[in-house]
């Protein structure tokens, strides 16, 4: 860029690309897997943790595979019983398309 200030990156940067999620499509790749619990690097804050699909099998959705993910929200915030304020996951929410 001519022009690489931050402001000027941060404008032209794919997270702000992204836009509000809104059930948008993106690509991630799985980095970690946790039992049936895959955690996706979509290019956001936190990774997207998503349950392997049942019909997968052990076979099925393997470290560092690429998967298309619908982007519910960036971040998993809450109010939580008995916290005065509001907490978050760190995982975004998502679901394998």
């Amino acid at each position: 860029m001519k022009d690489s200030n931050f402001e000027n990156m941060l404008r032209h940067s794919k997270f702000i690309g992204i836009g509000k999620p809104g059930k948008k499509k993106v690509t991630g790749h799985i980095k970690h897997v946790v039992g049936d619990d895959l955690y996706v690097d979509f290019g956001g804050k936190f990774y997207g943790v998503v349950k392997r699909p049942s019909y997968a099998g052990d076979r099925g959705y393997k470290l560092g595979d690429s998967v298309t993910i619908r982007l519910r929200d960036t971040e998993v915030t809450g109010h939580f019983i008995g916290q005065s304020r509001h907490m978050t996951l760190c995982e975004a929410d998502i679901s394998l398309t």
